[in-house]
Order: C-alpha cells, then structure tokens, then sequence
C-alpha cells in the first residue's frame, strides 16, 4: 500500500515536470518568439502629409499581415509638426515593433526625422550619419514671437521628453535638440544612448536585430530576422505624385499657374491651351493645399490681390489697383502656410521671383488693354471721321466721294470739284458730312 502510494507520488511528480517542459515553453514561446515577414520601406524626403500617409499605410498593412517587425530606413531634413506626430502616434500604437534605420551613409534624420527615431522601439544608424536638430521655426523661416517661441518650444520640450521616457533614451538629450538644436554623429548618439547599434547596411541591420528582445504594448518580442522573408513596401503613384506637389514651393507655383491660364482664357475665350493648363494647375495646387497647413486667410486675400489686377483692366485707375493687387499678393503669399518646418515652408527665393512674374503678367495686360482704350477707332463709323477722301461726283448739294475703298454720299456746305480732296468731319445713317481738306485746320 505504502509502495503504491509512493508510486503515485513519484508519477504525479514526473507528469508535472513533463507539462513544464511540454507546455510553458510552447507559452513561453507564443510570447516572447516572434516569426513572419519583415516589412521594409524607405522615406527620402521631407516629412510631409504624403509621407505620414506612405509610413501609416505601410504600418497598417504589416500588422494585418502579421509581420513580425517594419524597418524604416529615412533619411530627411525634417518636415510638417502634424505629420510628424501623425507617424509617432503610429508607432507608439503599433502592435508589432517598429525600426528606425538612418541610412545610408551621408544621410540625416534631422528636426521631425530625429523625434521620429527616438520614437522607435529600436533605432539604429549607419556609419557616416547624423540626427537632431529639432528647434521648430515658422513657415517662413523667420523668427515667432517671444509669446509664441515659448508657447511652442515648451509643447515640443514635453513632447520629445515624454518619447523619450517612453523608450528609455536619454530625456536630457532629447530635449537638448528641440531647445538647442544639438545635433550627434551616430558614434555620438550611441554613446549618449539615443540608438541602440551602428550597423553600415540592410544585412547586417537584419543580423544585429536577431534574437533582439523588444518592449511592444506590456508584451516582450524576441525577434527571428536571420531568415526571415524580406517584403519591401514601394510608394505608389499616388503617394510620389502626392509626394512631388505637397511641397509649399512647388504648391504655390501651380496656384499662380492656374490662376493666371482661367484667366487668360476667360479673356481670350477659345484659346483652349492655357486653359487646360490653368484647370489642372489649379486642380493639383488644391489637392496639395489639402495635405499642407494652409491659411485660407493668406489664400483669399491673393485671391482678392487678383481681383484688384482684372478690375485695372477693365476700369484703369493709373496703376492704384495694380499697386493694391501687389501688396495683397505679397501679404497672402507670407501668410499663405501656418507655422511649421523651416525645410517644408514657401521658400523666399520662390516667394517673391513669382510674385514679380505674376504681378508684370497683369501689368503688362493691363497696360495693354488701357492703351488699346485710347487708341482712335481704326474701324467702323467712328473709324471713318477724320478720314481723307476724293470727290468723284457732283449733284446739287451731294457729293460721292470715294473712301477706304467705297464709294459714300456726303454733303458740305461749301461747293466742291469734281477730283478735289476732301476730310470727313462726321456721319450720320451713312451719310458723310465733309469739308474741303485746304480748310482743315492742322492739329
């Protein structure tokens, strides 16, 4: 009885020593390994609406394909606040772990760039790189207000700090490239604990993150990168071309282009070309103001600087119309984007070359039209006063005098020759009142 109990004993004891070893692994492994795909995508270039957009989708679709991870390889001067907290929000969200990879050689992920890669659960840089440099500035590039400048800067201190705390990188630093736009080589940001590793390209990327354990939501991931199948995720047509016209400059340029094509062919109705050019301009300007922090303030009073430039056409006021429509276009176009990254704004350089096109566009349309209004009719009744002729028929009081080719009655009230030279004073129900040309006083 005793051996049987014993028995039992040493059994119970062996079955719950093979369900630890059978079964908490299999747990343990549910947990902590992670297999599957690993998404890879590039952002070069500035961080803007389209490229917020590129990342999220991106992200998205990885997730919904139980990718074990998406590396992110940028390289970016910096970009647009909105749409750079749009790609940190994704990121902090994510259920999978997100890597930030700054590459290649030579690249950067300055301002936006550099907050986005603190907010990756790994980042890493390649040799030859750079990041920081996150001060925010105006659109224009100008300095703000001290109300502002504080306003801003203690938002933007905040926020890095708290990304920071999040990913257990260093908050002194963190806040040091938004209030003194420190900036760090990749040996300088792995020795300040910004990164995790320097790594010079994708493969050994993949090496140096396998068997990596990763922090996602309260849950521990362990990383399988050494065969993991590679999918890299290609912006579409519609992300590059959405890409291309999110910039301010390029924005900017197609409004004015549409503007001035509907007008030329509300002008000159028939021209086709110009109007099929100002349509689409317009059309792509819009669809870009809609990605873009865009002061409608700034675009109606350009809108109204344009008015001004069509009314001197058609009611001349000596320039005081052409000279308000200026100073609108310039005004609008200064407001024309609200505050954002110094690399994303409406460029000086592009501001006031195509303001000086754009306003002699008018002026010299305008000119025109004033000084056709003062030119004497050259056609018509009107064109015919003033016009020299010849008698080439005489009866009683009238007179056929030959003109601009035809033959037209008139009248005078002094007699006239046959072949005698005449001047047309006026006409009436296409009857020429004339006087001989030897009595017309000179001018």
């Amino acid at each position: 009885m005793i051996k049987k109990i014993y028995f039992l004993k040493l059994l119970s004891i062996v079955v719950f020593i093979i369900f630890n070893l059978a079964v908490f692994p299999c747990y343990a492994d549910k947990n902590i390994k992670k297999s599957g795909p690993i998404y890879f995508m590039v952002i070069s270039d500035n961080i803007n609406p389209a490229t917020a957009q590129f990342f999220v989708s991106g992200l998205k679709n990885a997730q919904k394909n139980s990718a074990q991870a998406l590396i992110l390889q940028i390289n970016t001067p910096g970009g647009l606040d909105t749409s750079m907290r749009r790609i940190v929000q994704a990121i902090m969200d994510s259920s999978i772990p997100v890597i930030v990879y700054i590459a290649p050689g030579g690249s950067r992920a300055a301002s936006a760039g550099a907050i986005i890669t603190l907010a990756a659960h790994i980042a890493a840089m390649a040799p030859g790189t750079n990041i920081g440099a996150a001060h925010p500035v105006s659109a224009t590039g100008d300095k703000m207000d001290k109300t502002m400048t504080e306003k801003v800067m203690n938002d933007m201190t905040a926020y890095v700090k708290s990304i920071a705390d999040v990913r257990k990188r260093d908050t002194k630093w963190a806040v040091d490239i938004v209030n003194k736009s420190r900036s760090a080589t990749a040996n300088e940001a792995l020795n300040a604990g910004i990164i995790d590793f320097i790594t010079p390209d994708r493969i050994s990327l993949l090496r140096e993150l396998h068997d990596r354990t990763v922090i996602v939501k309260d849950n521990t991931v362990k990383l399988n990168t050494l065969n993991a199948r590679i999918i890299t995720i290609e912006s579409s047509f519609k992300d590059r071309v959405l890409s291309a016209i999110s910039n301010p400059n390029l924005a900017y340029i197609l409004m004015l282009i549409g503007i001035a094509g509907l007008y030329f062919e509300f002008s000159n109705p028939g021209s086709l070309f110009p109007g099929i050019i100002g349509s689409i301009s317009l059309v792509l300007a819009l669809f870009a103001f809609q990605t873009l922090p865009v002061n409608y303030a700034g675009f109606i009073i350009i809108i109204i600087g344009v008015i001004c430039f069509i009314a001197e056409i058609y009611t001349p006021t000596y320039g005081f119309l052409s000279i308000t429509g200026i100073i609108c276009l310039i005004l609008g176009s200064i407001m024309l984007f609200n505050i954002g990254d110094k690399e994303t704004s409406l460029s000086f350089s592009v501001l006031i070359p195509s303001v000086i096109m754009f306003s002699s566009f008018f002026s010299i349309v305008a000119f025109m039209a004033v000084k056709a209004q003062l030119l004497k009719p050259s056609t018509g009744q009107e064109g015919i006063v003033n016009e020299e002729g010849i008698v080439i028929d005489v009866s009683n009081n009238y007179y056929k005098v030959f003109l601009h080719g035809e033959i037209w009655n008139a009248v005078c009230d002094k007699p006239l020759n046959k072949g005698q030279k005449i001047k047309v004073t006026g006409i009436k129900d296409l009857l020429l009142y004339i006087k001989p040309k030897e009595d017309t006083p000179l001018e």
